[in-house]
């Protein structure tokens, strides 16, 4: 008997602590000093790099705030995510994207993008009238962005720049999966079309290997966090018929399981290169896709990563960019956030934020 009832109390111990420790970080996120005062939140913490607003990170913070609106029903959800997505609004004033530094990224822009209209497709009744209307402008005119980038096949905003760029964020290529499903539905709305599968067969075809995707260039290294950024893409459009988006995803799940090291964190790079740097986003990332890929299947990977997961929350809270660079980070919290809700799983595929 005493065998039969202690798995499930240890399980539920873990599901108390796991949600205690998510609870936390949402705690994190809500308050200053990485939210502003406004509703925006910062990159990270970090007092030897500055310290700004970031578009990309306060856009996973709506769309992971109106999705948990939409699990429990809680109002300050729902007030929490308009409070940002309106502070977004009035921060990007005319500017037709969203980045940092002064450019326009296709991706924080996507990623931007999907979160308003997490918010948009909220109760009516939730939002006053003409912040919805504000808001819903603003959703047509990233979108008219997005297309315009997709179709000029550029991940920048900025025509004085070369078409390729030593920098991954600023390349046209594999990590651009992620952007597809967030902005699809709003080119539908829009009557636009975008062949977004020949874009995704071509970065497939040029740098997909062996269940990663390579960095453009000549040194065949893998960076974990854009290489998760694709699988996350992959996923969002596996119920679009696209078929290497139900086919690539198991072996990408396998490949990262082989690369998770003894701590349960994810390598930043592949090969390391002697560095041995673990990645608190990627770790994230990964142990998100496993729990959406086969929860059963990938436990013993994802108990470890959440655990190294776990151990890399800071004293004040928010979890750390990675095992050299030391700050709390707002858009691995965010990750880690969701990984840690949902524990042993299953994940939703459609739900990654």
């Amino acid at each position: 008997m005493t065998s039969g009832v202690a798995p499930d109390r240890r399980a539920g111990e873990r599901s108390v602590r796991l949600c205690s420790e998510s609870a936390a970080l949402l705690d994190w996120l809500l308050r200053e000093p990485i939210r502003y005062p406004d509703g925006r939140l910062a990159a990270w913490l970090d007092d030897q790099r500055p310290v700004f607003p970031y578009e990309e990170s306060t856009g996973y913070l709506i769309s992971l705030l109106a999705w948990l609106y939409r699990q429990t029903g809680e109002p300050r959800f729902c007030r929490e995510a308009w409070r940002s997505a309106t502070a977004l609004a009035r921060a990007l004033g005319d500017r037709p994207g969203c980045g940092r530094d002064g450019r326009i990224y296709l991706f924080d822009t996507a990623v931007c993008l999907r979160a308003l209209g997490s918010v948009l497709a909220l109760p009516p009744e939730t939002g006053d009238v003409a912040e919805r209307a504000a808001l819903s402008a603003l959703a047509t005119r990233l979108a008219r962005t997005v297309l315009s980038l997709f179709r000029r096949r550029r991940a920048v905003l900025d025509d004085e720049a070369p078409a390729g760029s030593p920098r991954w964020s600023e390349a046209f290529t594999f990590h651009l999966l992620k952007a597809l499903p967030f902005s699809l539905p709003w080119l539908s709305e829009l009557r636009e079309l975008l062949d977004w599968r020949a874009l995704a067969d071509e970065w497939i075809g040029a740098h997909y290997r062996d269940g990663l995707f390579v960095l453009p260039g000549p040194s065949d290294r893998v960076y974990l966090h854009a290489h998760c950024y694709a699988a996350e893409g992959l996923l969002g459009l596996a119920d679009s018929g696209y078929r290497p988006a139900e086919i690539l995803p198991p072996a990408i799940g396998d490949r990262l399981a082989g690369l998770q090291m003894p701590s349960g964190a994810l390598p930043r790079w592949h090969p390391e290169n002697g560095e041995r740097e673990a990645a608190g986003d990627a770790t994230a990332q990964a142990v998100r896709l496993w729990q959406c890929l086969d929860a059963a299947a990938y436990a013993g990977p994802i108990a470890r990563g959440l655990a190294y997961l776990r151990a890399s929350i800071a004293p004040a809270g928010g979890v750390y960019y990675s095992s050299h660079l030391r700050h709390p980070n707002s858009w691995a919290t965010i990750f880690a956030r969701q990984a840690l809700q949902w524990g042993d799983g299953p994940g939703e595929k459609q739900q990654l934020i």
